[in-house]
């Protein structure tokens, strides 16, 4: 109780009005006992006495509040008015000397929560699919007279085949490899070669088989040759032999025979020319088909083998009895010369056997024989003209 007193004698003099307070007189009026919080400390607010008001102590109360009840004569309550929607909200407005805070928990002051506007969701931008480097495909010329000028139609010619390089190393006499997956580039090798580990590659190499029955020869598998050279020197040999091999922009030239097949073989973008004909009673080819020899691919090449030195053929197929060829593709060829150009096989059923899109230029008797017996056929025209040509 002392210690209230002292409270009051401090504030005494003090002179507060506060709407909040007179409110609270109006609930004390009526019996209602009212609460502010306060802390004893120099700005506590407190209501001074006033004519007509008797209040009593202050009490403390529960969290740290002190209470007080006062009595007003002579006043009549006004009626409560009528919501018009919504809690209320009282803003005690105080004006006072010195400045004191007051904060009446009877009094609630409500704050409006701010409107939060979201963030819109970010629009995510998918990085742009990368448009595939285009494989330009092998075109079939719609030029004609391409056998006079096979590069102006895309036909492979000295340009586009060979050595891309002069060699940095020369190898004479007969050479042998025999190391698996051992690859040869940037090379002349003045001799015959035998191929016999698997896997072998030849890039950037000349092969000068002058005097060699095969220039090269390969008894194991996978012998991939890329941008050479094969010459039999006008000897009559044959540039390479056998079975699974691959070659790949090879100039091939003055042998009697370009390859002599007895399996898989791919020869694609290469050019087979200036081949040695009749020369000692030779029968010339620019590629002859063994017996029973499978799955041969002949795509985008020029085999021409004239003119007028009774050559054979560009390409001639087995054609006698025995295991026939099968799955064979000769796609997209410029070929001349030979008695025929082109023989297909005589003997046994056809397996399989697709010539297509081919030009087909001059030539002595014929631009195919035997090639009317179930063989695919479909896409082949005269170069002079570009006139369709049917299978015979």
């Amino acid at each position: 109780m002392t210690e209230n007193r002292n409270l009051w004698s401090r504030l005494g003099q003090q002179s507060l009005l506060i709407t909040a307070v007179t409110v609270a007189l109006v609930y004390a009026a009526l019996g209602v006992s009212g609460a502010f919080a306060a802390a004893p400390s120099a700005q506590q607010v407190v209501v001074a006495p006033q004519p007509g008001v008797s209040c009593g102590d202050l009490t403390p109360g529960a969290n740290g509040t002190y209470v007080f009840q006062c009595t007003l004569t002579g006043l009549v309550a006004a009626p409560s008015p009528s919501p018009t929607g919504g809690s209320p909200t009282v803003s005690a407005s105080a004006t006072s000397t010195p400045s004191a805070t007051a904060t009446p928990s009877a009094t609630a002051s409500s704050s409006t929560s701010p409107t939060v506007t979201p963030s819109p969701s970010p629009t995510t931008t998918q990085p742009p699919t990368p448009t595939p480097t285009p494989t330009t495909p092998r075109p079939t010329s719609t030029q004609n007279g391409c056998i006079n000028n096979p590069g102006a139609c895309g036909f492979p010619d000295a340009a586009s085949t060979g050595p891309t390089s002069p060699p940095l190393v020369i190898l004479n006499g007969i050479q042998t490899f025999s190391t698996p997956g051992q690859t040869v580039s940037n090379t002349r090798i003045n001799g015959c070669v035998e191929v016999r580990g698997a896997n072998i590659t030849f890039r950037n190499v000349l092969f000068n088989g002058n005097g060699c029955f095969y220039a090269v020869r390969n008894f194991s598998t996978n012998l991939q040759v890329f941008d050479s050279e094969a010459t039999c020197g006008g000897f009559n040999g044959t540039a390479f032999v056998e079975s699974s091999i691959s070659l790949t922009r090879v100039d091939i030239h003055n042998c009697e025979n370009g390859l002599s097949i007895s399996g898989s073989v791919l020869v694609q973008d290469s050019w087979i020319h200036n081949m040695n004909g009749s020369q000692g009673g030779a029968h010339t080819d620019g590629a002859q088909f063994n017996q029973g020899a499978t799955d041969i691919t002949f795509r985008h090449n020029t085999i021409n083998v004239g003119p007028g030195n009774g050559a054979t053929s560009a390409i001639i197929m087995w054609d006698e009895g025995g295991s026939q060829n099968k799955r064979v593709s000769i796609d997209n060829n410029l070929m001349a010369w030979g008695t025929y150009t082109l023989y297909c096989g005589r003997e046994g059923v056809i397996d399989n056997i697709r010539i297509t899109n081919n030009r087909f230029g001059p030539f002595e008797f014929g631009y195919a024989n035997a090639c009317n017996s179930g063989e695919a056929w479909f896409g082949n025209v005269r170069d002079s003209d570009g006139a369709t040509l049917v299978a015979v």
